[in-house]
């Protein structure tokens, strides 16, 4: 409870509201909810390909990652190594694989 609080928060969520390629590159905006805080990120990655799938739809896949401070959505628990180090890194680092269907509306 200390670290993630998971029987309040037991789960983080992102939700996307920007998409852009450029070629093989891929950036998606959002916001990241994690224990009640939401802030908006920035993912960045490539883009692994597009194909019809079996029922005509345009599909496409990236794999996308960034860096979050975990400290900003209140994730502040740690503890002091023996050697004077601490236990848990600021940094988080995220990788999100995501396959999207293209709108044909």
């Amino acid at each position: 409870d200390d670290f993630c609080g998971t029987d309040k928060f037991p789960a983080a969520h992102f939700t996307l509201t920007e998409f852009r390629k450029d070629g093989d590159e891929a950036i998606a905006k959002g916001e990241l909810t994690i224990r009640g805080v939401r802030k908006p990120i920035s993912l960045k990655g490539e883009v692994n390909g597009s194909a019809k799938d079996p029922w005509g739809n345009q599909r496409m896949s990236a794999a996308l990652e960034t860096k979050i401070s975990r400290k900003e959505w209140g994730l502040v628990w740690n503890s002091t190594l023996e050697t004077g180090g601490l236990l848990v890194s600021d940094d988080v680092k995220l990788q999100i694989d995501v396959e999207a269907i293209a709108d044909t509306d």
